[in-house]
């Protein structure tokens, strides 16, 4: 939290002139409006234009965009029978666009600045964020391996003693590697396990529309699983192996001096770390059993781990899933999750009441089976995976994936709704039957793209947009204190606007409904202001819930609005009667609702830390993709008609577009 504090006010001096001009090119524009508007709106009109001030505030509403349309109205009403209501919306208008689109994206601007990366750190980001996305995969949650019980098992494998020169081990560490189809085409992704290759004919439809598929469900040949401990402690954990370390500065090494340092080098160090992990599993027989039954070669396993991406990594004895029977599976449960959907659609909560009162309240309604059907799918996704690589203490066991704990979560929910639809007829109760909602999250577990957008945006950044809403909660803190010390017990206001007090503020009197026709009789009452929102500063809590309702710049002019009327403590408010309280609604709305709402957009990533030459290659690469072969026909058409409209369309300045630009503007006026 302290670093994004530091960051967001580091610049103090630019912040404070920014402020300043902020302040002046307000009061300037109120100079001008109180010229132009003075005495021409009423007395009982909170923004009356009367003075500097209230012109100050109003001008200052305009520029926060809070309910602007009712300053703009109430002026150019005003100024009907002057004839200057034009020049008056004319006014409003122009300050209003000055104001939002230049002024307020300056200030903004500046406080943007602080969050700024140096070009010479940018490369050093760079390497940690490839490390976190490439390598965090590899660690597992810290409880789990406290809790694993081989890290306590005396190692049993079968050995055969061979004597061998010390720099045979890493070849044959390698080769043994190699020979479980660990890939090696891709340096940068040293943990992606490519799919089995299937036959193909190039150019053949129903390879490109798997070949789609795929890139649609896995993406593109690299993992997109992210380790609980990247969730829970927004950086990824350091693994309990002695060689992460190394392994880590030989990614930075590799990323940041591509040019320094050697390819073979590298490689070797990430396949001695594999075959270190094979051997653990070799030393380890029963550790990459499932349900210590199914070994690697068992048929059944071999099957589901075709149907199936690993959790954590690639299989290292196991066998790759399959380009073919990997798509076809996810597309299932694609179309299945579609389809409840659509039937959660139709079988809306009136839906099934109708429904039960014309057939009786009976078990196994369509949309019950509909439901246990869905439910008995995501059943046998779980089995095929959990056969596949594990549930617990497996080398890529199924809860190492927090996608798959999002699916285990979503089943339960669904089983659990399911279950109790079927013994009690029309579900136990709502929370059972919301369960049913959660189906939906299984798009984003599904999808490539929606992974990784709500990886970036949700759990990548959860920590960081924590920390920014705690810190917009100490922001408002001390303002909620102020306010109760300032506004407690005398923003009360009186139903009866004759009233002066509380003490005369008793019995009943006549309000009418238009004019004075239609009257009736209603009680008097003293209580807290409903201008548009009952509010009050009368003790901590509500102080803190109006403060953050006016945070999000919502109703904060109607608040301002009661606070300038104080008159006293059981006094009925007068408007403007106190003025000056309208300085704390405005250096609470400017600093709250440009600060805080700067802190939620402030975490940089991704393109923030591109270097200007990196920038420059992509915006080159984007020019290149925009570039295409013409559609114009290289010669003009020999056809008289096609000859004619050839040049219509390709000569852009003749009489034929200024003849058709003028009808068209003339258009234009005919529908004004």
């Amino acid at each position: 939290m302290k670093p994004l504090l530091l960051a967001v006010f580091g610049n103090m001096y630019g912040l404070a002139n920014m402020s300043l001009f902020l302040v002046m090119i307000n009061y300037i524009a109120a100079l001008a409006a109180v010229q132009l508007l003075r005495g021409d709106l009423g007395e009982d009109t909170p923004m009356n234009f009367g003075d500097i001030f209230t012109s100050f505030l109003a001008i200052y509403q305009v520029f926060s965009s809070e309910n602007w349309t009712s300053v703009l109205y109430s002026t150019t009403g005003a100024e009907i029978q002057l004839g200057q209501t034009a020049i008056t919306a004319l006014f409003i208008t122009s300050w209003m666009l000055f104001a939002n689109f230049i002024v307020l994206q300056m200030f903004i601007a500046v406080i943007n600045e602080n969050f700024e990366v140096a070009e010479e750190l940018k490369k050093g980001e760079q390497a940690s964020k490839y490390w976190a996305s490439h390598q965090s995969q590899q660690g597992s949650a810290s409880w789990l391996r406290r809790f694993n019980p081989y890290r306590w098992v005396r190692p049993n494998p079968v050995k055969v003693k061979v004597d061998l020169p010390a720099n045979l081990v890493l070849p044959m560490q390698k080769s043994l590697v190699q020979d479980y189809s660990v890939p090696r085409n891709d340096a940068h992704s040293p943990s992606t396990q490519q799919p089995i290759a299937g036959p193909s004919r190039r150019g053949h439809y129903s390879s490109k529309s798997l070949n789609i598929l795929e890139r649609f469900f896995a993406g593109e040949s690299k993992s997109n699983d992210l380790p609980m401990s990247t969730f829970k402690n927004g950086k990824p954990e350091p693994s309990a192996n002695h060689d992460d370390e190394t392994d880590r500065h030989l990614e930075l090494l590799a990323t940041v001096n591509a040019e320094g340092t050697s390819t073979q080098d590298l490689h070797d160090a990430l396949y001695e770390r594999r075959a270190q992990r094979a051997d653990f599993i070799r030393d380890h027989p029963t550790f990459d059993k499932t349900f210590w039954m199914f070994s690697q070669k068992n048929p059944l396993r071999r099957l589901c781990q075709k149907v199936v991406q690993p959790a954590n990594g690639e299989r290292i004895f196991g066998t790759p899933y399959s380009p073919i029977a990997h798509p076809i599976f996810q597309l299932v449960l694609l179309l299945t999750v579609i389809a409840g959907i659509i039937t959660e659609t139709i079988a809306t909560p009136v839906y099934r009441r109708e429904y039960f009162l014309r057939h009786g309240l009976q078990v196994g309604a369509w949309f019950d089976v509909t439901e246990t059907a869905f439910g008995f799918l995501l059943v046998a996704e779980f089995i095929i995976k959990i056969i596949a690589d594990g549930f617990l203490f497996t080398p890529n066991a199924y809860i190492r994936s927090i996608w798959n704990l999002l699916d285990f979560f979503i089943m339960v929910g669904i089983l659990v709704n399911i279950t109790t639809g079927l013994i009690f007829i029309g579900g136990l109760s709502r929370f059972t039957r919301a369960l049913k909602a959660l189906r939906a999250l299984r798009l984003i577990t599904l999808i490539d793209i929606m992974r990784n957008t709500f990886q970036s945006l949700i759990l990548s950044g959860a920590i960081r947009i924590l920390d920014a809403a705690m810190l917009a909660i100490l922001y408002m803190i001390p303002y909620a204190v102020w306010g109760l010390n300032i506004f407690a017990g005398k923003m009360n206001v009186c139903n009866d606007s004759n009233a002066t007090g509380i003490a005369d503020c008793i019995g009943e009197y006549q309000n009418t409904v238009l004019g004075d026709s239609f009257g009736f009789p209603v009680p008097r009452v003293w209580d807290n202001p409903s201008p548009s929102t009952t509010f009050s500063f009368d003790n901590f809590r509500s102080s803190l819930l109006i403060l953050f309702e006016i945070v999000s710049l919502e109703g904060w002019v109607d608040v301002m609005g009661v606070a300038t009327s104080i008159t006293g403590p059981g006094l009925q408010p007068v408007t403007n009667n106190s003025q000056f309280n309208a300085i704390f609604f405005v250096v609470y709305n400017l600093m709250g609702a440009v600060v805080i709402l700067t802190l939620f957009v402030s975490s940089k990533t991704g393109s923030a830390f591109l270097t200007k030459a990196q920038r420059e290659w992509i915006d080159l690469q984007k020019l290149f993709r925009r570039q295409k072969p013409s559609k114009r026909p290289p010669t003009r058409p020999t056809n008289l008609v096609r000859g004619w409209c050839f040049d219509r369309a390709v000569h852009k300045h003749g009489w034929w577009s200024r003849a058709m630009t003028f009808i068209f503007v003339l258009h234009i006026f005919a529908l004004m």
